[in-house]
């Protein structure tokens, strides 16, 4: 699953100071997935997408999923993706990796005591072939139909 890269590259995101008139931030009303819960008119404050997702703004970035082999991870073609290069890769996490100069994202596994990339169809790259960890994802985000 390459990494779109319409935008010319990965950016670093910059974290943007909230002030009293935002108005892209979402009220903090928490919702039932099932019956239906009363909403409090009193709640004012928001929520910011970038407090809420990004942890390290600098070494943050936002890349575009284009493909489904980590359908069962759940994630699907156009998802986009926050990656955070500042975190140590472990076992079972959604990586960004180099392979042959190409950025994937992949399953980070576990084969026999060495790392290895894996998708929906199994490990596609052990330790020993040359691949690169370049960022862990640390959440997506999909737009829903409408």
């Amino acid at each position: 699953m390459p990494i779109d890269d319409e935008s010319n590259g990965p950016r670093p995101l910059r974290r943007r100071q909230r002030n009293s008139d935002d108005e892209g931030l979402l009220d903090t009303h928490a919702l039932a997935a099932g019956f239906g819960a009363a909403i409090d008119e009193a709640s004012t404050a928001g929520i910011s997408l970038d407090e809420l997702l990004i942890s390290n703004p600098v070494s943050t970035f936002m890349m575009r999923c284009q493909g489904d082999a980590l359908r069962r991870a759940g994630l699907v073609s156009g998802d986009v993706l926050i990656v955070d290069r500042s975190i140590t890769s472990q076992a079972g996490q959604v990586v960004i990796a180099v392979v042959d100069g190409e950025l994937v994202v992949r399953l980070l596994a576990r084969e026999g005591g060495a790392l290895a990339l894996a998708s929906d169809a199994g490990i596609e790259h052990r330790g020993d072939e040359g691949f690169e960890i370049w960022g862990v994802v640390t959440a997506s985000i999909r737009k829903m139909p409408t």
